[in-house]
């Protein structure tokens, strides 16, 4: 789940999942609203035979030092 702030409050999406995309007021809205919105999609997509969308996301923090 990636959280962005937006001009309308927080944006919450799955780059994995770019069909499921919410925007709330407050992190734990959005939190709660893309959870929601993940179960539906992946629901509809088991119920239609479709294949789970393959996993491409990757995130990792890295350290920026400054130079002397």
């Amino acid at each position: 789940m990636i959280l962005e702030a937006s001009f309308k409050g927080i944006t919450a999406y799955s780059p994995d999942i770019p069909a499921c995309t919410v925007t709330c007021l407050n992190e734990k809205e959005a939190k709660e609203a893309l959870t929601k919105e993940l179960r539906k999609y992946l629901r509809a997509q088991k119920a239609k035979g479709a294949a789970m969308p393959p996993r491409y996301c990757k995130a990792e923090y890295i350290e920026i030092l400054e130079e002397d």
